[in-house]
């Protein structure tokens, strides 16, 4: 099994779900976890953040650089879905789960590339089977 200690990984929507078995995974194997998310994660330090604004990812990793001095694993997990017929949604939707589920991945993973590079670290980016096919 490998050591993660030592290790800051930050994952985003921990709270539930996949993303807070990956943290509850991880921080059995040693690593510092940090959450964001809307909500707390219990367990783990959790930052409260609305990913869906652009100046959240640089705020973001910037706050776990000043915090933490490094960064080793990024984990982007969250996700929003929003079940409309596309004649029933509104284009504020849409627009949203395009935030949520592409451009935020790209700023955080954008922002933290340099840090990663320092330390060899990874980025893990979590996808659905709804990639693949309209609901």
């Amino acid at each position: 099994m490998t050591d993660f200690s030592g290790k800051i990984c930050l994952i985003t929507g921990a709270s539930r779900g996949i993303g807070y078995q990956i943290a509850q995974t991880l921080a059995q194997k040693g690593a510092t976890i940090i959450t964001a998310q809307r909500s707390e994660a219990p367990g783990f330090i959790s930052y409260e953040v609305e990913l869906t604004k652009p100046e959240a990812s640089e705020m973001l990793i910037d706050r776990v650089i000043a915090e933490y001095g490094r960064l080793d694993i990024l984990v982007n997990n969250a996700v929003m879905m929003k079940e409309a017929r596309l004649d029933k949604m509104w284009l504020a939707a849409f627009e949203e789960i395009i935030a949520m589920n592409l451009t935020t991945p790209f700023y955080l993973m954008a922002k933290a590339l340099p840090f990663l590079s320092q330390v060899k670290g990874a980025s893990v980016n979590i996808g659905s089977i709804e990639g693949l096919g309209a609901n």
